[in-house]
């Protein structure tokens, strides 16, 4: 049975001790939030509830990035920090602040967003807040570390709108989806990784956001704020780049459920061989999302044949439209969807219409709410239909990617149907369609590597 999409990681971190002058590499710890390993283990699911899931990952997916296009801006000792499962991402559990005496520091769970830069968390006092478990962070309370950001620090980005000078601190106001908002103060203080023994590591002077004013969220109990993992100077990847060896990251996601991976940070990331692929980003000034030069797309190891850039990303004003970007917050992949018979969308569709009708399947669109492309799983001879086709993402360097049946074929009882999904305004490579593929993101390069890999035993 085909597996549904990893979304959830439990973080580790290698070659990190207590000093940053001697920080080699992060590493991420991956498994599927649907795990046995996970704290969010639902228990066995039917393909009915795993398509169920899969949907509704996929929809707030969608729902971001349509928001996103209407933004006007955007020591050797093994650390393993705990990633936990979010609904449609991931959640890197640490701890933040020194304490006096015996007083163990408190924990966090913190989205990891590869979209955004600023490290936050909730901050007491706060006048607009969620509850997370953990409670929120008092600096006055809960650390001896902490100190303000004065407004002449280099990560003070005064020039940002909604960021100001007040009281010789720098205070931020970052935007996201749905008018999500996290306002506050910046700080620097002591951040927490569990080890790959019983103990604690630490990484000092981290700048982050103490948000004390966050509006818009709708996070479950266990997030307390998100960690930026992008390519801007404030995010986590730049912040450790000269200890790591590196602004890079990357991660391997299995197929397998109950597998575990890890996601690197840092010289770690670089992915060596003679199968290893090379892809350029597409420079998007303003954008935090990593643009991938698509040129076409193949069903079947037939093009489809996309005119000369119809996956380029178009600026409109302060943001962009179109493009094909990567993500592995977004479930199932997706194509711009533009009327009945222009769009990415519907000429992708078609192919695989044509593909299943020429093997007399019967069309079972009507039998999901998740997928448009769906047909009986009974063969015209009779018995389970087993002649699946792969879809292939063409680069502008030759390069390709090919995704193999197992990671683009959802079954149901008696149908199924193909993890592709229609979105606007841009295209996506989701996270279902990355299993089994290392994938390196190197922002010093500015360029995306992968190569096929057996993520089941990245661990």
């Amino acid at each position: 049975m085909v597996k549904v999409w990893h979304i959830l990681i439990l973080l580790c971190v290698s070659t990190l001790s207590q000093y940053p002058s001697i920080v080699r590499s992060l590493q991420l710890k991956l498994v599927h939030r649907d795990s046995i390993h996970s704290p969010l283990y639902p228990g066995n699911l039917t393909n009915k509830e795993r398509l169920e899931r899969l949907y509704n990952y996929s929809t707030a997916g969608e729902e971001l990035y349509e928001t996103m296009l209407l933004q006007s801006n955007y020591s050797e000792d093994a650390i393993r920090p705990f990633v936990k499962p979010s609904r449609i991402t991931y959640m890197v559990e640490l701890t933040v602040g020194t304490h006096p005496g015996s007083q163990n520091p408190k924990t966090f769970h913190l989205i990891l967003d590869v979209g955004s830069s600023l490290v936050w968390l909730q901050c007491e006092p706060c006048s607009n807040c969620w509850s997370p478990k953990e409670g929120r962070f008092d600096p006055e309370k809960d650390s001896t570390s902490f100190a303000s950001v004065p407004c002449n620090h280099p990560l003070c980005g005064l020039s940002k709108p909604g960021w100001a000078c007040i009281q010789n601190q720098c205070t931020y106001a970052q935007s996201y989806a749905q008018r999500a908002t996290s306002k506050g103060i910046l700080g620097l203080d002591t951040f927490g990784f569990a080890s790959d023994g019983n103990g604690m590591e630490k990484v000092d002077g981290l700048v982050f956001g103490c948000g004390h004013d966050n509006k818009g969220f709708i996070q479950p109990p266990e997030v307390a704020g998100i960690l930026g993992l992008n390519a801007q100077p404030i995010s986590l990847t730049s912040q450790v780049q000269q200890q790591v060896g590196g602004a890079k990251f990357s991660y391997c996601l299995p197929s397998s459920n109950d597998a575990v991976s890890r996601l690197r940070l840092g010289r770690d990331a670089d992915l060596q061989g003679p199968d290893v692929k090379t892809v350029r980003f597409i420079p998007t000034p303003g954008s935090t999302s990593y643009y991938l030069p698509l040129v076409d797309v193949s069903v079947a190891n037939e093009r489809i044949g996309f005119e000369a850039n119809a996956f380029q990303p178009i600026k409109q004003g302060r943001s962009y439209q179109g493009g094909f970007i990567i993500d592995s917050g977004a479930a199932a992949s997706s194509f711009m969807g533009s009327g009945p018979n222009g769009g990415p969308f519907e000429r992708v569709k078609n192919a695989f219409k044509h593909y299943f009708e020429s093997h007399g399947l019967i069309d079972r669109s009507g039998s999901s709410r998740i997928f448009e492309v769906c047909y009986s799983s009974q063969a015209n001879q009779g018995g389970q239909f087993s002649e699946y086709p792969t879809m292939a993402f063409h680069f502008d360097n030759g390069n390709d990617l090919v995704v193999h049946p197992n990671d683009l074929i959802i079954q149901d009882n008696g149908f199924f149907c193909v993890a592709i999904r229609r979105t606007p305004g841009i295209s996506v490579w989701g996270a279902y369609q990355q299993h089994d593929y290392k994938i390196s993101f190197d922002n010093e390069n500015k360029m995306l590597s992968y190569v096929r890999a057996n993520c089941n035993h990245d661990g």
